[in-house]
């Protein structure tokens, strides 16, 4: 599991006035390449909250031992009965394909992360955005804590680690900790008798979708109606291997944990569930 895999349950980021953003550094107009730096005035470099509600941190590190920490993406929010926790990490040698796991559990780790933000001084680089055009890769990461209050902690950089290495080792190790505990009891995923996808679109078509099985039949059925008010229908059988497939994927992306995630409060072009 990617941090990709994972969808964007929250709030919309808040878009700061151009009033309050000092620009720091930029390319010369037409020029190919060159960096940009940025610092939001309005950004707190003290947060008096003490109560997270989002914690999301990216980092690539410098690392000259094989086994060092080379890389480590951090993810956590409030979710019913306790935390919803990702982590993913990586040595120099696997530095493209790091190992991600995630936990929901019933521990609440937010009073750590909030002592641990403040040990760390997170603050104090609040509000600094840099961004080098035409790097191949993102040698750095960002960083986006948010509170009840409304407060945040935003930074990030593509040329460079936002994090310390001694950061970056904290907090795996308050990660793995909290993911050791007790978990949130979820559904079994073997007791899936059936899967639907729905799509309403802004052009009045709209697809429904069913996969389910029946006495060891696996039927896929699909109805779907285009912009132009046509209804298609379809129903085909389908191998064993291809609904063990997407069990698969409900589980490795923690799916039935879900529902139990922050809804968005800004809706997308199309609707899907």
């Amino acid at each position: 599991m990617k941090t990709g895999d994972l969808f964007d349950p929250f709030t919309k980021e808040k878009e700061t006035p151009a009033s309050n953003i000092l620009v720091l550094q930029k390319p010369e107009e037409g020029a190919c390449g060159g960096t940009e730096k940025t610092l939001d005035l309005s950004a707190p470099k003290t947060i008096r909250s003490q109560e997270m509600t989002r914690f999301s941190v990216r980092s690539a590190f410098f690392c000259e031992k094989p086994d060092a920490l080379c890389y480590l993406s951090a993810f956590a929010c409030r979710a019913r009965d306790g935390s919803f926790l990702f982590l993913e990490t990586a040595d120099r040698e696997k530095r493209h394909s790091p190992a991600g796991a995630w936990a929901w559990v019933r521990e609440d780790i937010f009073p750590s992360l909030v002592a641990l933000v403040r040990e760390l001084c997170l603050a104090k680089e609040n509000g600094r955005r840099e961004f080098t055009h035409g790097l191949p890769e993102d040698f750095g990461g960002s960083v986006d804590i948010r509170y009840a209050s409304g407060e945040t902690i935003g930074f990030s950089s593509n040329q460079s680690p936002v994090l310390s290495p001694e950061a970056g080792e904290k907090i795996e190790v308050l990660f793995r900790k909290a993911m050791k505990g007790e978990r949130v009891k979820l559904p079994e995923i073997s007791r899936i008798q059936e899967i639907c996808f729905d799509e309403k679109r802004s052009d009045g078509g709209y697809t429904h979708a069913s996969l389910s099985v029946e006495n060891g039949i696996y039927t896929i059925r699909r109805i779907r109606k285009s912009s132009d008010s046509k209804l298609y229908e379809s129903r085909r059988e389908l191998p064993q291997e291809r609904f063990d497939e997407l069990l698969e994927i409900i589980h490795r992306c923690g799916m039935l944990a879900w529902n139990a995630l922050p809804e968005r409060d800004y809706k997308r072009k199309d609707e899907k569930s």
